[in-house]
């Protein structure tokens, strides 16, 4: 099975699990080498839809995972947890 298979929207199981934080599936799909940077065809991320939704453990997993990637670092990671904590997601931006 790929970890990655999109449906028509582009949305990965990684959105779905992160959408509502089900941070154990998250797991296993990261584990599975989900990407957690794929966006749909809204461009967004699992990473966003976790954040909207409030799941910060699942923020904080999807941003340690995606640190080897382009958008995080561990400065990004704050910036990114505070604003979901902050403003529960509304007019959030990848950055």
């Amino acid at each position: 099975m790929d970890p990655d298979a999109q449906d028509v929207e582009g949305r990965t199981a990684l959105f779905f699990a992160s959408a509502n934080g089900h941070l154990e599936i998250v797991d296993i799909l990261l584990a599975s080498k989900a990407d957690p940077t794929m966006t749909n065809a809204q461009g967004n991320t699992a990473l966003h839809w976790a954040c909207v939704n409030g799941h910060e453990d699942v923020v904080v997993r999807l941003l340690r995972r995606a640190r080897s990637r382009t958008w995080s670092t561990p400065a990004g990671e704050r910036r990114w947890t505070r604003r979901c904590t902050t403003t529960g997601g509304r007019a959030l931006t990848r950055s």
